[in-house]
């Protein structure tokens, strides 16, 4: 998240959260009370400040204030994120446009896009190959970059360069220079507006006073500091409702609710109106229902974001497969299908329902549960905790999926034919193994004693590769043969053009 204030109190803000960068439109009198607000809603891992704050402002720069973070940490002395005050230059607003343009991911989504180009000297953000037709594509994209967020904004668009800025310093940091996964890391795949018009203004001290937010320090040590909320809400207005979000967006809006009550008579007449219609004892079975089908839904956003990144497994600890990719899009598929239908049992007059009827495809939905049914062998994926793809989906995958399992067979065999031909006096025991991105070894004891192979292959030329507390490794012309002819069989499937890159089925 990055923060600027101008000389007259104007704040902007943005910030990055799943691949996509959110730009406020700037508040023209704002101020530290307006700041606060912003970093109690967004509840941001890291702040960016400019150096133009004033330094004397320990709330804003530092960070210190207990209000601004609703944490109660005096004991513990620290804050729920980490605060970076940055040179103003990187809020700089002609920057940060500069910045935006050379977003690929943002622009260049579809290969069949159109490019605006006009006469002109190209800039060091162009395209290389527009140099030999003497244009520049920059004001293409910043009309493209007009119609998506609002460039009079300046304050927040100055706040958009300093965490590109942020992001790429990141990158760097964290991957090699031609590490591939580097490209994969911090994308920017959409840019977003939000704004604070229509909405009334609460500063923390005032969400505190009337209990609507009552936050106290989580008794679990792990999870305070940076990267966690550092607290639990305790009983408060905000806390009687929480129980009831379903889902994780239904939280995240419930709280947004809270932070910024609407001063729309038409969206608190539609709240209204929805309740009434949803509390009449002819529709608690439906609501019982609605309710149970959104629990089984998770974030979306965030399984979308793994998908494009290609990962497609959860955490073990969380279940494996079922925290995965995969079994989160056919659980919102299955379940957004049980809620359409059930919208069509409440009675009464319900907008909601037919807004639900227009964004909500049923054939779309159908057809992205039955591509994971047909693709995916859910049973294994559970047993195995991770994803299996079924068996004649790709007949390459299945064909390297048979040597794979095969393997034990053709490395038993291997190791009894080089045992045949050892010298009669040798009695070792000899393995043939497989590691996965290293190849056929063979596998002879080592001698404690001697610190040496019980065998290494005499005349054979055995080139000794590695040791291990209790083994030595070789490789001879039969291994170099093996390598060659099956090569790396798991890296082969793992990284199979044109194949779903799951685990094998082994």
């Amino acid at each position: 998240m990055a923060l600027d204030i101008k000389e007259r109190g104007a704040v902007g803000c943005a910030y990055y959260k799943d691949e996509a960068l959110f730009c406020m439109d700037d508040i023209r009198v704002g101020g530290l009370s307006m700041v606060d607000t912003l970093k109690l809603e967004i509840q941001p891992t890291m702040v960016l400040i400019s150096t133009r704050v004033d330094q004397s402002n320990d709330r804003l720069a530092i960070g210190r204030s207990r209000a601004g973070s609703l944490v109660d940490d005096d004991e513990q002395g620290r804050l729920p994120y980490q605060t970076d005050i940055r040179p103003s230059q990187e809020f700089n607003y002609e920057a940060a446009k500069n910045k935006l343009t050379t977003l690929k991911d943002l622009f260049d989504q579809d290969e069949h896009s159109i490019h605006f180009l006009v006469p002109g000297e190209p800039t060091a953000y162009d395209e290389s190959n527009l140099a030999d037709l003497g244009s520049t594509d920059r004001q293409g994209k910043l009309l493209r970059l007009s119609g998506l967020i609002d460039l009079d904004s300046r304050v927040s668009v100055g706040c958009l360069g300093a965490l590109l800025a942020c992001i790429q310093r990141r990158r760097a940091s964290e991957y090699l220079p031609e590490d591939q996964a580097a490209n994969e890391a911090y994308r920017v795949r959409e840019i977003e507006m939000f704004s604070l018009k229509g909405s009334m203004f609460i500063n923390p001290e005032t969400l505190v006073s009337l209990q609507i937010f009552q936050p106290e320090s989580h008794p679990n040590a792990f999870k305070q500091g940076p990267g966690s909320s550092g607290a639990k809400e305790s009983l408060s207005i905000y806390g009687l409702f929480q129980h009831l979000a379903r889902t994780p967006q239904g939280k995240s809006r419930l709280r947004q609710y809270f932070l910024r009550p609407s001063l729309d008579l038409t969206v608190i007449n539609d709240r209204l109106d929805f309740v009434g219609v949803m509390a009449r004892d002819v529709n608690a079975v439906p609501l019982q229902k609605l309710s149970k089908s959104m629990s089984k839904i998770k974030n979306i956003r965030v399984a979308m974001v793994h998908l494009h990144k290609g990962v497609s497994g959860g955490n073990n600890k969380l279940g494996g497969f079922k925290s995965g990719v995969w079994a989160t899009l056919l659980a919102f598929a299955y379940h957004s299908l049980d809620i359409l239908e059930t919208l069509g049992e409440v009675v009464g007059e319900l907008p909601i329902r037919v807004q639900a009827m227009e964004t909500m495809n049923r054939f779309e939905l159908h057809a992205v549960g039955k591509m994971i049914h047909e693709t995916v062998d859910l049973d294994e994926s559970i047993e195995q905790h991770r994803t299996v793809v079924k068996h004649a989906v790709n007949q390459e995958l299945d064909n390297l999926k048979r040597i794979y399992d095969g393997l034990d067979d053709l490395l038993g065999k291997a190791a009894m034919a080089i045992v045949r031909t050892l010298p009669e006096h040798v009695d070792v025991n000899l393995n043939v193994i497989y590691f996965p991105q290293l190849g056929f070894y063979i596998t002879v004891p080592l001698d404690r004693l001697t610190g040496q192979a019980a065998y290494d292959g005499d005349d054979e030329n055995w080139e000794r590769m590695f040791t291990t507390q209790n083994s030595v490794y070789f490789k001879d012309w039969r291994m170099r043969e093996m390598d060659e002819s099956l090569g790396d069989v798991l890296g082969t499937i793992y990284g199979e053009p044109g194949i779903l890159r799951f685990p094998p089925s082994r």
